[in-house]
């Protein structure tokens, strides 16, 4: 009995043990929770901060196995550095210290802040200067604090202009290069033209001749010599084949009289190359892109048929504004020159190109001429009897002036198509004898205007005997003597443009078609009343035609058709307005043998 008792306490007390909580045992986590830190270590202590950057810093604690408790973060110097949640934000140049604090634990980091160039300003963007000359291009590093201002100066081509660690550069040989100032990693840079002053190499031995009737102060150099200066009226320069003669003049030197204008003669062949504006900014070319003084380079080397264009270097005319009479007649009869100088400017003045390079007979390329706004005659006869010019330049021209493009390219021979013309809006004569004997030409420029002005387009495409098709002409609004002889002598021209307007006006179409042999039919002429010599010659001579549809009902006379089908094919249709009462046959009237019909519009 006693056993089984026994066995059954044994039993009871195993089941209470089983039952009862297992008493919690020691972990990895519950151990380094009873591990207190002994340092905290930033992971920098030295640190440099751009102004208005920021960085974070880390910080751990030691031993690693340490418990990780709250942290403070503040700054030495809260007006250079500032610091939230290990991040430091760089304020003002200086230097402070970061400290990351846990209880009686901390580290620091010393923060330098510095201020970084943002921008390099220049005191120029471009330059242009004699081969020789110097002068100091001027960097300002912003901001004005910054820590460290050295500036590295860069050319991009070292034999066209150097540059040396101050900023100064040399011009050394014709051509372009860009000038660079670099900090930190900021940069800026400036244009540099380098070219010759205007100049004139021998091919053969001979006498350079200065006309100076004012007598003002020009000098010369040969071949890089001494500057020779002279103002006497008649200079004269000897030389052999093969100097070359460079041309200076004092401040505006340049002749201010048409009369009286300074020109230049080679009495044997010579290149010319360089920039003219020697003979104007005989020191440097700062300021030369403007021409102060009307008739500044008039007649400069008119006649001159002995100046050629180099083969490797340009002749240079660098001014962007014009004066009055400014290039006008400037190479006139240079009948040696193939292509003209560029000509960038883009505000123009009366006559400023006028003549300019007239009866260059071997010119062959002409310059594009960018002004948009032009003056009154600024481009007449400007290449007149160029007879070589095969293309015409590309005129960017809007606004147009009184006779701006008066005879531009009149007889230009080998002119085989012309320029686009943008404006809408013309002027007196704007565009009158533009292509006078363009013989060559066989399409006409598109003519959008819509408002035209006396004699705009009078004689525009005389005796252009190549031409085929007349551009469109929109405008239904007249002016005295606007198409007068536009088309005259055009014998090849096969075809007439629709002629919209209802209104007359003085000479409106005078002679418009006059000479046209390969005309056959007129455009409709729906105008109801005419005007004095509206029709004035209009298709005289015109031998082909035969078909005119005229729907006027005044009376046709001398003084409004005088002459207008004289010369016209001995039979032909000819469509009058079925309210006309009016019935005069022969050269001002209906031609003599032809039928007549009749419309009512």
């Amino acid at each position: 009995m006693l056993g089984s008792r026994s066995v059954i306490l044994t039993f009871f007390v195993a089941l209470v043990s089983a039952c009862a909580p297992m008493e919690e045992q020691p972990t990895e986590e519950r151990a380094k929770e009873e591990i207190e830190p002994t340092a905290i270590t930033l992971n920098n202590h030295e640190l440099t901060l751009a102004r208005g950057s920021s960085e974070t810093l880390t910080y751990s604690f030691s031993p690693e196995e340490s418990v990780e408790l709250p942290v403070s973060w503040h700054s030495s110097d809260t007006s250079i550095v500032k610091v939230a949640d290990g991040i430091v934000y760089g304020i003002n140049k200086g230097q402070a210290e970061v400290f990351v604090e846990s209880g009686k634990l901390s580290d620091g980091c010393v923060v330098t802040v510095v201020v970084n160039p943002s921008e390099i300003i220049l005191n120029t963007n471009s330059l242009a200067l004699y081969l020789g000359a110097t002068t100091t291009i001027e960097a300002t590093v912003l901001p004005l604090d910054v820590n460290d201002t050295t500036v590295v100066w860069t050319s991009s081509d070292s034999q066209v202009v150097s540059v040396d660690e101050s900023g100064v550069i040399r011009a050394l040989s014709d051509g372009k290069a860009m000038i660079t100032a670099t900090c930190g990693e900021v940069s800026s840079s400036c244009s540099v033209t380098a070219c010759s002053p205007l100049s004139l190499e021998a091919r053969e031995n001979g006498i350079i001749t200065i006309n100076n009737p004012l007598r003002r102060t020009y000098s010369y150099s040969i071949n890089g010599a001494q500057h020779t200066s002279r103002d006497s009226t008649l200079i004269e320069i000897k030389v052999v084949s093969g100097d070359v003669v460079a041309l200076f003049g004092s401040a505006n030197s340049p002749a201010t009289d048409a009369v009286k204008h300074t020109s230049i003669q080679c009495s044997s062949p010579c290149y010319i190359f360089g920039n003219v504006m020697s003979l104007y900014h005989p020191d440097s070319l700062i300021g030369a892109e403007e021409i102060y003084e009307p008739f500044a380079f008039y007649g400069l080397f008119k006649n001159n048929s002995n100046i050629y264009n180099h083969p490797e270097k340009d002749l240079v005319l660098s001014a962007i504004v014009m004066k009055s009479y400014c290039y006008a007649w400037m190479f006139y009869g240079c009948t040696g020159l193939t292509s003209a100088p560029e000509l960038p400017a883009t505000s123009l003045a009366d006559h400023c190109y006028s003549e300019m390079f007239e009866r260059c007979t071997a010119l062959e390329k002409a310059p594009e001429l960018p002004a948009v706004d032009l003056a009154e005659r600024c481009y007449s006869y400007m290449f007149s009897y160029c007879s070589a010019l095969k293309s015409p330049p590309v005129i960017h021209a809007v606004n147009l002036e009184k006779n701006c493009c008066f005879s531009m390219f009149q007889w230009c021979t080998s002119l085989s198509s012309a320029p686009v013309l943008k404006a809408t809006k013309m002027k007196h004569a704007c565009y009158e004898c533009m292509f006078y004997a363009c013989t060559s030409l066989t399409s006409a420029p598109e003519l959008p205007a819509t408002v035209l002005a006396q004699s705009c387009y009078n004689s525009m495409f005389y005796a252009c005997t190549s031409l085929k098709d007349a551009p469109a002409l929109p405008a239904t609004s007249l002016a005295p003597g606007c198409y007068a002889d536009m088309f005259a002598e055009c014998t090849g021209l096969t075809t007439a443009p629709a002629l919209p307007a209802t209104t007359l006006a003085e000479s409106c179409y005078a002679a418009m078609f006059r000479y046209c042999i390969n005309l056959t039919t007129a455009p409709v002429l729906p105008a109801k009343e005419l005007k004095p010599s509206c029709y004035y010659n209009m298709f005289r001579s015109c031998e082909r035609l035969n078909y005119i549809k005229a729907l006027f009902t005044t009376n046709p006379s001398f003084d409004t058709t005088g002459f207008w089908v004289e010369g016209v094919s001995s039979s032909g249709t000819f469509v009058m307005n079925k309210a006309a009462s009016w019935d005069v046959r022969g050269v001002n009237g209906i031609p003599v043998g032809w039928d007549v019909n009749t419309a009512t519009e």
